[in-house]
This record gives C-alpha cells, structure tokens and sequence, in this order.
C-alpha cells in the first residue's frame, strides 16, 4: 500500500505473508524509495504498528525527507 510521497521520497507499507508462525521475518515492511536516485534508502521491518514503531517510522521518514528534500 503506497502511503504517498513526502518531499523527495514514496513511502509504502507492504504486509509479508506469515509462512511460519514462529519465523523470525517481520510480517510488516515500511520502504522508502527516492524520487531522484530511483531506488530504495532505507526501509523498516516491524511485527506490528504500536506506538514505538510508528514513532520509529516516522523518525525514519523524517530523516530520508531530510536527505531527499525534493523530487527532480
């Protein structure tokens, strides 16, 4: 699910399907990708969206904002 651009990058969240209950793989993946260089620079794996990993999230989009202020 594309979360929308910010700035110079796209957000999106994307649900990993569970093969195993116990797998150690995050079910949840948030990457942002840059507008300018066309590639993905930074991503974030989580098990579920509580307050710590959407404030973990947030720090990590603000921070590739930041870094990739505009498109080109």
């Amino acid at each position: 699910m594309a979360l929308g651009p910010f700035g110079g990058v796209k957000v999106q969240l994307t649900a990993l399907p569970l093969k195993h209950a116990s797998s150690p793989m995050p079910t949840l993946w948030l990457e942002i990708f840059s507008c300018s260089s066309r590639a993905t620079i930074d991503g974030y794996g989580c098990f579920g969206l509580g307050e710590e990993e959407l404030a973990a999230a947030v720090e990590i989009i603000l921070s590739a904002m930041q870094r990739n202020p505009y498109p080109n």
